[in-house]
């Protein structure tokens, strides 16, 4: 928990990257919600994990993002042949640093069955830092590049191996 909020304060300390165009103080609250959503890879020689996850963000200010989502990821080790379904919560925050660039940090609680014990429902977290680039592609419209680097990364957290996550989406405001 104090990793989260370390990672969380670090991130906030930095000017953060607008979704959405022309979010002012006196915008009226549903013009500062956006959703999107992307694919998450993260591979090594012998385990590969691919999932998706929409997110649902609020622009706390101009340059202050905050959010939640949900993750679906599919993981397959290639030397045991064990495969299956991962589940989990992320929140967020993200904050531009210059341009179409910005930082990111986010907490993601997973969830599987272990293959040895299949009545129990394990939860794993994960403490992600990173950044990323944003491309507008309207007024209200973008794609986001991120790399991610997991924090806690330990064998309890982290099955691949790799500590690098690199996600891809977009990101939508309706409002």
């Amino acid at each position: 928990m104090r990793v989260l909020l370390l990672v969380l304060l670090l991130a906030s300390g930095i000017a953060a990257h607008s979704q959405v165009q022309g979010i002012s103080k006196k915008s009226p609250l549903m013009q500062r919600f956006y959703f999107g959503g992307g694919l998450d890879l993260a591979f090594d020689q012998n385990v590969a994990i691919v999932g998706g996850s929409p997110i649902l963000g609020f622009m706390v200010t101009r340059s202050t993002s905050i959010g939640t989502g949900v993750t679906y990821q599919y993981i397959q080790n290639r030397i045991t042949g064990v495969s299956g379904n991962i589940f989990g919560y992320r929140i967020f925050v993200r904050q531009n640093l210059i341009a179409q660039f910005f930082a990111y940090a986010e907490y993601e609680k997973l969830g599987y069955k272990s293959e040895f014990d299949n009545s129990r429902f394990w939860f794993v977290p994960e403490y992600r830092a990173g950044g990323g680039f944003f491309q507008s592609l309207s007024e209200r419209a973008g794609f986001q590049a991120m790399i991610l680097y997991t924090v806690s990364n330990s064998r309890e957290t982290n099955n691949v191996g790799n500590p690098w996550t690199y996600r891809a989406g977009f990101v939508y405001s309706p409002f």
